[in-house]
């Protein structure tokens, strides 16, 4: 079994009425069978999407999540990457995290947007909510806070989808014991 956590980053919106959209998807696998927290951490995911809607990557877009314009070659369309994604996921059962909901509930509407497969988000669990209860007993804190006050080394630039879900892996690598995703997979 896995755990995959990911994370997307979208078009920087300052429109009321403008649509984000995902210009980046990072994840990263996590062996639960068997766990070790030393050797968990297996594989990582990035993939750049062209917005569609928009049909550009504005400048703060760009500045951002930290795209230079000189990589703009690698980015493909959201349903090819959508399609790279669930391809490095397989097929065994896992687990998908994240850093709060936004990032599930932006994805699923992308997956309704583009006609897409939804039923993999199913076995869904919010991390956010359980390790912000353990180290400051709230149900929100920000990712770069609860990196820093778990005494985690943080990774790169935060808001680059790979960066984030490389440091939401390590939250939950450190805090894996204590999530209980079976229990709430089946709550």
């Amino acid at each position: 079994m896995l755990a995959v956590i990911f994370d997307v980053e979208t078009t920087y919106v300052t429109v009321k009425g403008d649509i984000p959209e995902i210009v980046e998807i990072g994840a990263c696998k996590v062996n639960l069978n068997p766990y070790d927290p030393g050797e968990a951490v297996t594989d990582c995911f990035q993939c750049y999407t062209f917005p569609e809607i928009k049909g550009r990557f504005g400048k703060k877009t760009l500045k951002f999540i930290g795209l230079k314009e000189e990589d703009l070659g690698k980015v493909v369309p959201f349903r090819e990457g959508y399609d790279r994604f669930m391809e490095w996921i397989g097929s065994e059962l896992v687990y998908f995290c994240s850093w709060g909901v936004d990032d599930r509930k932006i994805l699923l509407e992308h997956c309704r947007r583009f006609d897409l497969s939804q039923s993999w988000l199913n076995h869904y669990h919010d991390i956010q909510r359980p390790i912000s209860q353990l180290l400051v007993k709230r149900n929100q804190m920000k990712l770069k806070d609860a990196i820093e006050l778990a005494g985690i080394e943080k990774e790169g630039r935060f808001h680059s989808a790979l960066v984030d879900a490389i440091n939401t892996t390590k939250l939950f690598v450190r805090y894996y014991d204590q999530l209980n995703l079976r229990a709430a997979m089946r709550g």
